[in-house]
């Protein structure tokens, strides 16, 4: 019919739309159209219509996306992000606490951002497992740089009143005392002294010792630390003469360490502590699961 309609009214675009393979072929013949002719393209541009017939070599391709996919996420690069994030943090951590003296306990907030931020950055896939393990190496760099900035702390303040006796260190501070006082004269061993009672920071004043502190000094010490010095005294013979010193010195050193530890156990269960330490393995959790 003119017009492009069929005998019951519809369309010859309907047709085409709405058939498919064989169908189509029987439409276009029907109109006197050849299939795979310059008017078929025409149509199938037109109309839009599809199939397996040659037609369908007019049909346009697929639109093939503009960007491609983004790098694929790895769980064992973001375990080493995670890891070197950590140990990043707590390294600040600890050099904020023990070389700057600063007790600023919600800085352990920092070291579980930089634990996320590494497993965030280098993984790009997130995980639960991957935001457990992070959480767990930034608690575990937490109590190491705690642990250690207490243990110096401890040594130079509380521990460092126990003098090592053993020969070799007793050997050197002998050395270092013969070379102070070499001629031996009375202001030497005064100012050896003097230095010897002086608190840290304090100036020492050489006055203050008397004359009988100078000559006990020189007639039973200084012998001994030169023998000592010299190697006359042997390791044999000074450990048997001290050996009840020695067993003295062991049994303090084990109370000083188990009051350490107690002294450590106490600190960590500081409310504050407790607090800036959960925040910090939460945050490098949620930073690493939502990667």
């Amino acid at each position: 019919m003119p017009g492009g309609f069929g005998a019951d009214g519809e369309s010859l675009g309907g047709r085409l739309v709405r058939g498919g393979g064989a169908d189509q072929h029987g439409v276009l013949l029907g109109r006197g159209v050849q299939p795979g002719s310059r008017r078929a393209i025409q149509l199938s541009s037109r109309y839009g219509y599809g199939g397996s017939t040659p037609i369908g070599r007019a049909r346009s391709k697929p639109a093939v996306a503009a960007s491609g996919p983004g790098r694929k996420g790895s769980f064992w690069l973001g375990v080493l992000g995670g890891l070197f994030g950590a140990l990043l943090g707590s390294l600040i951590y600890f050099a904020v606490f023990n070389y700057a003296n600063l007790s600023f306990r919600l800085l352990a907030v920092a070291v579980g951002f930089l634990g996320g931020l590494g497993a965030r950055l280098i993984g790009k896939d997130g995980s639960n497992e991957l935001g457990v393990i992070t959480a767990t190496f930034v608690l575990t760099g937490i109590f190491a740089a705690q642990y250690v900035t207490a243990k110096i702390w401890w040594q130079r303040e509380i521990s460092g009143e126990i003098v090592e006796t053993s020969y070799e260190a007793t050997v050197g501070r002998a050395k270092d005392v013969v070379k102070v006082v070499p001629t031996c004269s009375d202001e030497e061993i005064r100012i050896y002294l003097a230095k010897g009672i002086a608190d840290e920071g304090e100036k020492p004043e050489p006055e203050a010792v008397s004359d009988e502190e100078i000559k006990d000094f020189r007639d039973n010490s200084l012998p001994a630390m030169r023998d000592l010095a010299s190697g006359k005294i042997t390791k044999e013979q000074y450990d048997s003469e001290h050996a009840t010193e020695a067993k003295k010195q062991k049994a303090d050193r084990d109370s000083d360490e188990g009051t350490f530890n107690a002294f450590f156990f106490i600190m960590l269960l500081n409310k504050l502590n407790i607090v800036s330490i959960c925040l910090a393995a939460g945050l490098a959790y949620k930073m690493s699961a939502d990667a």
